[in-house]
């Protein structure tokens, strides 16, 4: 995936040039490698600077990975829930959530995986309020909106039919990480949702 010179949505526009890079290097190697294979020093090589300088800004590696779990936890969930209209049918919200999935794979790739990776061990962190707006919550409402439309069967139990639509996401944005897929993630929203509406059926 090129390089964007936006500055991400994680790192603060007050934020030192060694702060950004801290930050950018700490995601990047968290999605790459996983948490507990990351090393202080690994961030500290792939950011240019020495150790002294991540903790110049966090008392240690776990509070820059609470940090950045935080900050990506709450910009995917407020793009995912703002893409869920109160007011608009199953289909119509299906079809923007899926839009909106694939932009974020095609753009913070990085920043989905670590959190869907990273979940079980750092969700109580987060919260209370930004726990209504996870991407379970916002499938289940999704779901319980298509049995109201008469769009989904009511044969099938609520969290099944969720934990089988955020599975195939996940899945799907691994594969794109790993160069299964060719292309954007954008190209594939239509097979996604016949997908999907195949599954819930």
């Amino acid at each position: 995936m090129p390089a964007s010179s936006a500055v991400p949505f994680f790192v603060a526009a007050e934020d030192p040039p060694s702060k950004r890079e801290i930050l950018k290097a700490g995601l990047a190697l968290f999605a790459e490698r996983g948490v507990d294979s990351v090393s202080v020093r690994d961030i500290a090589e792939r950011a240019g600077y020495t150790n002294p300088a991540l903790f110049k800004f966090f008392a240690s590696k776990d509070e820059l990975v609470e940090h950045l779990f935080v900050e990506c936890y709450r910009e995917l969930s407020r793009r995912f829930a703002a893409s869920v209209r109160t007011d608009g049918s199953f289909r119509l919200n299906l079809r923007a959530l899926l839009e909106e999935y694939a932009d974020v794979v095609d753009h913070e790739l990085d920043a989905f995986l670590f959190v869907t990776d990273n979940l079980r061990r750092l969700w109580p962190r987060v919260s209370g309020r930004l726990r209504g707006t996870s991407m379970l919550r916002i499938v289940q409402r999704l779901v319980e909106r298509g049995r109201a439309d008469g769009d989904l069967p009511v044969t099938l139990e609520t969290k099944l039919l969720v934990a089988g639509i955020v599975g195939v996401l996940s899945q799907v944005a691994r594969m794109v990480y790993f160069g299964e897929f060719t292309g954007e993630a954008a190209e594939r929203v239509d097979a996604l949702e016949s997908l999907i509406l195949k599954m819930c059926r």
